[in-house]
């Protein structure tokens, strides 16, 4: 039998490589890329050099391909043994949907993620739960916090009340009611309800606690971005394996050595070892929570109630009327803030890539390497420098797991 060819290609559908195994035993030598070579020329002339689901249909088929078609291709070998080989192929390849259906496909993976809540949601999140633990809502704070921080928002309702004050003198008009509606609203601390229902005075929220709350939380993007290379090297390891002929063939080979069938399938090929992925997301939520200690917890908290409330009152219609400016854009423009629809992609994705990592040692072992992958997927959409610039303006120490990164720029108004 021709052994020209030495390597597998690297096109071929991972079932064809699964149901022509049952022939290596008829190639000589050691080198399984080189067998399967060998296989996927000799089958050219029944299926065609594309070794893919069309050629998988087509060779496991008894009414495309008889089974003296493939006798005749072995005449040189024990007839039993090249029908027995032909028989497990047949098997290999029924397909077996209770076993495939436990198990997650890329496709999937996404779905996997944790969900991200919007702005109702995340503030009545605000108000539930204590204050003694670090939680969901601490991690989405901490991102909405830092990525309004970024746009050194402090004193905007005065200078948007500024603006509606001189378009008013510059009409020679009365300020709008909405005027002194919103100089009143200013002054009542925006926080003030999410702190009752969780039982804590407002009082709580000193200045000095904002700084070091702040300061605690601006090292979190650099410290997202260590985990995301942990993350991103575990899946580039993973890619290599599945691209590389040789290695797909042993793992497939080890996958059925004990009988287990076509059922295995979907976790074709062992993925690497999870560990390193577990140990970098655990670190990472150990340094978060040691962030939210002392009383950070109601800040933060307080602090994420304040920046929502900011962006809400910059997107209310009358006060963008009212200023003279024809759309929150233009508000923005007249403020002199750097608003675009990437910063609120960014947000959106660090809060679903913390909280991933959050419930990342809750996920079924089945489905972990498909959970990790589909974060490697999400780390990459993200604008690191934007992130990490976004906390830059808001702590001039590292966060309490002293990390190391770049630095960029960025904000999320624009809901």
């Amino acid at each position: 039998m021709s052994d020209t060819l030495t390597q597998t290609p690297s096109s071929a559908s991972p079932q064809w490589l699964v149901i022509t195994k049952p022939f290596h035993q008829f190639v000589e030598g050691e080198d399984e890329s080189a067998k399967q070579a060998a296989i996927n020329k000799l089958f050219e002339g029944l299926v065609g050099s594309e070794h893919n689901d069309a050629a998988v249909e087509a060779l496991s088929s008894s009414d495309f391909v008889p089974d003296n078609d493939i006798l005749v291709l072995f005449s040189s070998k024990p007839t039993a043994l090249v029908r027995r080989a032909i028989s497990e192929m047949r098997k290999l390849a029924a397909p077996a949907p209770e076993a495939v259906a436990s198990v997650p496909t890329m496709r999937q993976g996404v779905s996997l993620l944790p969900q991200v809540p919007n702005d109702e949601s995340f503030l009545e999140l605000l108000k539930t739960g204590g204050v003694f633990k670090f939680g969901e809502a601490e991690a989405v704070s901490a991102v909405r916090v830092l990525m309004v921080q970024g746009l050194n928002l402090n004193g905007v309702e005065q200078r948007v009340l500024g603006l509606i004050e001189a378009r008013a003198e510059e009409l020679d008009e009365a300020v709008p009611q909405i005027f002194y509606d919103l100089d009143k609203a200013s002054r009542r601390k925006t926080y003030a309800d999410v702190l009752s229902a969780l039982d804590i005075s407002s009082q709580v929220v000193t200045e000095a606690r904002r700084r070091k709350a702040l300061e605690s939380l601006g090292g979190l993007f650099d410290d997202l971005a260590n985990v995301h290379q942990v993350v991103d090297g575990w899946n580039q390891s993973w890619v290599e394996t599945m691209s590389n002929p040789g290695l797909m063939m042993t793992q497939i080979a080890n996958a059925f050595s004990g009988g287990g069938g076509a059922g295995a399938m979907p976790t074709m090929l062992e993925a690497p070892d999870p560990g390193p992925v577990l140990a970098s997301a655990e670190s990472f939520r150990g340094g978060l929570n040691r962030s939210f200690s002392g009383t950070r917890i109601p800040v933060v908290r307080a602090l994420a109630a304040e920046a929502l409330a900011t962006v809400q009152f910059l997107e209310n219609p009358s006060v963008i009327s009212a200023t003279g400016a024809g759309s929150k854009e233009e508000l923005y423009k007249k403020l002199g803030l750097q608003v675009g629809a990437d910063m609120v992609r960014a947000e959106r994705a660090a809060v679903q890539y913390l909280l991933a990592l959050l419930h990342i040692e809750k996920v079924d072992p089945q489905q972990l390497p498909v959970y990790i992958s589909s974060l490697a997927q999400l780390g990459k959409t993200l604008p690191w420098g934007l992130l990490q610039g976004a906390a830059s303006g808001t702590a001039q120490k590292t966060s309490p797991h002293q990390v190391r990164s770049q630095r960029g720029g960025g904000s999320p108004l624009d809901r």
